[in-house]
């Protein structure tokens, strides 16, 4: 599923990444994807984060700072197009 965050999580802090880098993270509203959301808005980072949960999305959105968040199943293409 957020397999990006998962390849990404093992090094969040890239070089040459500074405030005006986007990140796009999947499944951000908890797990590796929240710690990775969290790390990346540490850093400076603006963030695009996508999850199903919207609820616990919209909290963590607010919380980063993020720019964008989106509800969404990256699974299902149909419904990411919805989107």
């Amino acid at each position: 599923m957020p397999t990006a965050a998962i390849l990404t999580a093992a090094r969040p802090r890239v070089p040459g990444m500074n405030d005006a880098s986007t990140a796009v993270v999947t499944g951000a509203a908890s797990g590796i994807g929240l710690a990775l959301a969290e790390q990346l808005a540490e850093s400076g980072t603006r963030l695009c984060l996508l999850d199903v949960d919207g609820e616990s999305l919209a909290r963590v959105a607010g919380g980063l700072g993020a720019e964008v968040a989106l509800q969404a199943d990256v699974a299902d293409p149909e419904a990411l197009e919805r989107s």
